[in-house]
């Protein structure tokens, strides 16, 4: 019953991400948005379906690991959204708005590095407290 827990909870998913974005495509909705929308309504803050379908079939794994498995698949599909990402650049329009490119990459880094710093500052007082895991 174990490996039939598992088998079915795959097929799920992949059923959902297979018919889900194509009923979406109708109403203008990207495929990764719609992909990323099965996860958040079938995970574990919405419905929970794979709780309760690890319930319902019976003795299977425990259900955290199973959402270790699932967690480690996202952090694929984020690689490869990251991926798919880097391919769409046109690296022509990059060079020629080279100025406008590199303030942009400055200001997303300084502009929170500079926020946690204030945070950080301001909850800890001058470095008279550090984070430690005494």
């Amino acid at each position: 019953m174990t490996g039939l827990t598992v088998l079915v909870i795959f097929l799920l998913l992949m059923t959902l991400m297979a018919v889900i974005p194509q009923i979406l495509k109708r109403f203008h909705i990207p495929t990764v948005v719609a992909m990323m929308l099965i996860g958040i309504v079938i995970g574990p803050n919405a419905l929970d379906l794979i709780r309760i379908l690890n319930h319902l079939l019976g003795r299977g794994y425990p259900t955290e690991q199973i959402y270790v498995v699932l967690g480690a698949m996202g952090l694929l599909g984020l690689l490869f959204l990251m991926a798919l990402a880097g391919m769409e650049v046109n690296l022509r329009i990059l060079m020629a708005e080279k100025r406008a490119v590199t303030w942009l990459s400055v200001l997303t880094f300084a502009i929170p590095a500079a926020a946690g710093y204030a945070v950080y500052t301001c909850r800890c007082g001058s470095g008279s407290q550090t984070f430690s895991s005494e």
